[in-house]
């Protein structure tokens, strides 16, 4: 007889949690995606009660966490009410356009620009220098924009985010702490799931 994996239970104060155990893990995780999407797995040797139990605990840290992305989720509301939702090509042909003048500006140069939906990053550089940006890139506001490029521009000289990594960064965005800190606001996967409804 297989084991049960995954179960809903409903918490109240929360509302619905799924609980998954896996083998993968060896300690419990709390994941809020949304506040309507939250997940808690657990060892697959540990007891549903346990879990439950768990849950018991934090449940105040569950309510900040759901708090804190309802608040993102308005911030995001309000910035998709306010911007012209534009064809995907432009989009690319704006993002294409916006790299190459920030490349061009900074003095960096890439191999490949790559432009995709992306549910849990903005942009990566690959070890080839082949930049890849999320196509829900080009309607955030236009300094995140411009960060976010030269964030993935500066790996291309910089493959990890040591001290050289920031310290360039400040000499070329001396307000990147700020703008690293705003685009926790704006998580990928929230834009692309409020888009797609």
């Amino acid at each position: 007889m297989l084991k049960e994996r995954i179960r809903t239970v409903n918490v109240e104060g929360i509302g619905q949690i799924s609980l998954k155990k896996t083998n993968l893990n060896r300690n419990i995780r709390i994941t809020v995606r949304s506040i309507q999407d939250i997940t808690v797995t657990l060892p697959a040797t540990l007891s549903w009660e346990a879990a439950l139990g768990f849950i018991e605990k934090k449940k105040a840290w569950i309510q900040q966490a759901r708090d804190k992305m309802l608040l993102k989720t308005y911030r995001i509301r309000e910035l998709l009410d306010s911007r012209e939702i534009i064809e995907r090509q432009e989009s690319r042909e704006i993002l294409t356009r916006k790299t190459r003048v920030i490349a061009d500006k900074a003095g960096f140069s890439y191999n490949k620009l790559t432009i995709r939906c992306n549910r849990s990053r903005w942009g990566s550089c690959s070890a080839r220098n082949n930049i890849s940006l999320n196509l829900f890139l080009v309607l955030l506001p236009e300094h995140l924009q411009n960060y976010v490029i030269l964030h993935e521009l500066l790996h291309t000289q910089i493959k990890n985010h040591g001290g050289d990594f920031w310290r360039m960064m400040a000499a070329l965005k001396p307000d990147y702490k700020k703008c690293r800190a705003e685009l926790q606001d704006y998580p990928p996967g929230l834009i692309a799931g409020m888009l797609q409804r």
